[in-house]
């Protein structure tokens, strides 16, 4: 008993570290798309300046 605890606490901790690297995928994605349209956007507006 005690040791099929363990195994889903292990099962649970994996699944856990899955998904918080799927999020953490998806957040670093989303942050690097953000970058790339602002720094499209930034160049689009700074170009007639110069």
């Amino acid at each position: 008993m005690i040791l099929y605890s363990c195994y889903l606490a292990g099962r649970l901790m994996c699944a856990v570290r899955e998904i918080n690297f799927n999020v953490n995928l998806f957040f670093l994605s989303w942050l690097f798309t953000n970058l790339i349209i602002y720094f499209i956007t930034f160049a689009a507006f700074s170009f007639p300046l110069c």
